[in-house]
């Protein structure tokens, strides 16, 4: 997954990916208007960003990470590129298509936009944030969703792909019927981290991505909040394991004033927040390489 705004602090571009060792890649994000168009989630990354000789090594550098992205594919005829709309009321803004000729039109219009004109291979609806109030699980068993899937797959060629990506929540996955919505998705990705993390000084230090529960663990959520419970029970609310892809964290957590090295800090108590490069408390997979490696 690549994020529009590593240009800025990160200094991380499009054209720094070796595209020849990925199969896909996920640019984030867009948003939706009311109207039902898609828009730029930054339009100055995405359109506007004057890319120059010493980052691109094309005759006429791209302006844009779209147009980047553009003739990248060109190059490597063998990489699907995916473009995400996160939204906060995704789930909802889709439904209020699905019951308007005019906006659903416009929906699958502007899709159709950005497959043709910037080469897109596919949409992901982004839907990692937890539900927040008590209409939407109500919502998301209603067979608008799965309706408005069935209608852009039924506008689109069969090999233009659709998929969604979603956390580790498990309130938010056993309130989406997947039963009903998987047939027109050709995979889920799964957000399989952020299960511990430096949020509380209450809390542990723990893992941020455990596969197992971990033999000790202190958490109250030990024997769920790891990779193989999240993963059966995606399987279990109806999604065939082909279609499961799991998610790895290129990020660390690290903690400030850890309370003893027993178990090299593992499982606690620390009281301090540590400031990163980039975000405190998180060390950047670079980062990580050439401090702690």
């Amino acid at each position: 997954m690549e994020y529009s705004w590593n240009i800025y602090e990160k200094q991380y571009f499009i054209t720094d990916i070796h595209f020849s060792k990925i199969t896909h890649l996920i640019y984030s994000f867009v948003k939706l208007n009311e109207d039902g168009t898609i828009l730029p989630g930054d339009r100055w990354a995405d359109l506007e960003f004057p890319y120059s000789k010493k980052i691109s090594e094309e005759k006429n550098p791209p302006i844009g990470n779209f147009e980047a992205l553009k003739l990248i594919k060109e190059k490597n005829p063998h990489l699907k590129i995916l473009l995400s709309i996160q939204d906060p009321n995704l789930i909802n803004q889709l439904i209020i298509f699905s019951s308007s000729t005019e906006k659903k039109k416009n929906f699958i219009q502007s899709i159709l936009h950005f497959k043709n004109y910037y080469g897109f291979d596919g949409i992901d609806f982004d839907l990692q944030q937890p539900l927040r109030d008590e209409i939407e699980p109500i919502v998301l068993k209603n067979n608008d969703f799965s309706n408005i899937l069935f209608e852009i797959r039924e506008n689109l060629d069969p090999e233009f792909l659709l998929t969604m990506t979603l956390s580790h929540n498990f309130d938010f996955i056993k309130n989406i019927d997947f039963l009903s919505i998987h047939t027109y998705l050709d995979f889920i990705n799964i957000l399989t981290f952020h299960y511990y993390g430096p949020w509380k000084s209450s809390e542990s230090t723990n893992h941020n991505a455990p596969l197992y529960e971990g033999k000790n663990n202190p958490s109250p959520f030990s024997s769920i909040y790891n990779i193989k419970e999240t993963t059966l029970c995606f399987e279990e609310s109806g999604i065939p394991p082909n279609k499961i892809i799991i998610g790895f964290p290129f990020f660390g957590y690290i903690y400030g004033d850890i309370e003893t090295n027993q178990n090299f800090g593992l499982y606690s108590k620390w009281s301090k927040n540590v400031k990163g490069i980039y975000l405190n408390n998180i060390l950047d997979y670079d980062e990580i390489g050439r401090a702690h490696v």
